[in-house]
């Protein structure tokens, strides 16, 4: 057994090192993948054409990527390509459109993706006026949505990166991702829940009622939005908030460093034990609570005392620390 791994261990070394060399002299990623496609094993499926009414989906992946987009026709349309190792059954079901995918796996349980993009994604197209009920659940996949209308929906991953753009409804979204990113601009719900294990968040020109931001490892980054009620939870990774218009403001994290730029909020509360907290805003009226066991408190660049309470109106602003420096600046 030690024999036999050892010889995988020479191949790998082998295989990384020929990669290495092959970039080394010019090579582009483009030509790898070209390298070990494997064209002639695809199929070009499709396109589907579904002319009845059609207000859910459901997709069931492991590998596939996925692209949802609007077009002005009256129907749905899905194209994809499908290799011999490999399954996807397009059903429907009372208005419910299914499509799952199932795929051999060639090594030791692994399945590699050496293809061209194109012929690891489904394409979908929904009629414009539609709204509908999206739920995704893939293992390693990309996830794309444009121009979308959307009722109650959930999007999961394992690995892989999702993005939106241009998607609103009147219910709510949870996206989640468990080693990936997720990038969402010009978005409007009700309630929106984002959630990465290991990935960064980017959330971009916004509205919302209830936001809800969870990672364990990575940076997040709101910017141009708002909410009624903002909540983020985070482990280790940096947090990044820029003209945002909130009522309610809470921060958790372990080991983070905040930073508010123009965050208009009746009340905020931040609670890090790890990290520096730096706000800059229209603060001169709020009430103030900050304290820091290990770190410094400055007011418009002025040094304070470690536990600072200043009392004005209704409207609070409660920072604790336990090591890193507190600062806030409403001078500019």
């Amino acid at each position: 057994m030690k024999t036999f791994n050892k010889v995988i261990a020479i191949i790998l070394l082998v295989f990384s090192l020929t990669l290495a060399l092959s970039f080394a002299l010019g090579f582009k990623k483009e030509d790898v993948v070209e390298f070990f496609a494997e064209d002639y094993k695809y199929e070009e499926i499709g396109p589907h054409v579904f002319t009845d009414s059609v207000n859910r989906l459901d997709l069931d992946l492991e590998t596939k990527n996925v692209t949802i987009n609007t077009h002005e026709e009256d129907n749905i349309i899905i194209s994809y390509y499908q290799k011999d190792k490999e399954t996807i059954d397009v059903d429907l079901v009372e208005k419910t459109l299914k499509i799952k995918q199932k795929v051999k796996k060639i090594f030791w349980g692994i399945n590699f993706q050496f293809s061209p993009v194109k012929h690891r994604t489904i394409e979908i197209l929904v009629p414009s006026n539609n709204e509908l009920t999206i739920n995704i659940s893939a293992q390693t996949a990309n996830i794309n949505l444009d121009n979308l209308i959307l009722d109650k929906s959930m999007i999961k991953i394992e690995t892989g990166r999702i993005t939106f753009k241009n998607i609103s409804g009147d219910n709510d979204l949870k996206v989640i991702a468990g080693t990936g990113s997720i990038y969402l601009k010009n978005v409007s719900f009700k309630d929106l829940m984002l959630f990465s294990e290991t990935g960064n968040i980017s959330l971009k020109d916004f509205v919302v009622d209830d936001l809800n931001v969870k990672t364990s490892t990575g940076f997040i980054n709101l910017e141009n939005g708002e909410a009624q009620d903002l909540e983020i939870t985070s482990s280790t990774g940096k947090i990044d908030l820029k003209n945002l218009n909130l009522n309610e403001a809470k921060i958790t994290s372990s080991t983070s460093n905040v930073k508010g730029e123009e965050v208009a909020a009746s009340n905020i509360q931040i609670n890090v034990s790890t990290g520096s907290v730096s706000l800059i805003g229209d603060y001169e009226t709020h009430t103030l609570v900050l304290k820091t066991n290990t770190g410094s408190v400055k007011i418009n660049a002025k040094k304070q005392a470690k536990d600072y309470t200043i009392i004005r109106n209704s409207n609070t602003i409660v920072i604790q620390t336990t090591t890193g420096n507190i600062s806030i600046d409403y001078s500019k």
